[in-house]
């Protein structure tokens, strides 16, 4: 294999950002993705994607905050009290 070579490119802090979340959904970095990406398109001689309109889906920053901070729980890096019923939780939240 011949040595990689490095590709940059410039995109709005925005964009990046917006990106960075989708891919985080999948498990990769920014690196990865790209990376990803541009081998498909040559190994498939095309554009390796579907253009689909429906932003529905893309969670806002609320959401994919929400989305982060639960993955940060379940992952370890943040430390949550957790309850072994819904009649638990109720019972410290006081209702």
């Amino acid at each position: 294999m011949s040595a990689a070579v490095q590709i940059a490119t410039r995109v709005s802090p925005q964009i990046k950002d917006q990106a960075t979340r989708v891919f985080s959904r999948y498990g990769l970095d920014m690196a990865s993705a790209l990376r990803m990406f541009v081998t498909m398109a040559a190994n498939e001689r095309k554009l390796p994607l579907t253009i689909d309109d429906s932003l529905d889906e893309v969670p806002n920053d609320d959401l994919a905050a929400a989305i982060e901070e639960g993955n940060a729980i379940i992952d370890g890096r943040i430390k949550r009290k957790g309850y072994r019923s819904v009649d638990e939780l109720f019972e410290a939240l006081g209702v």
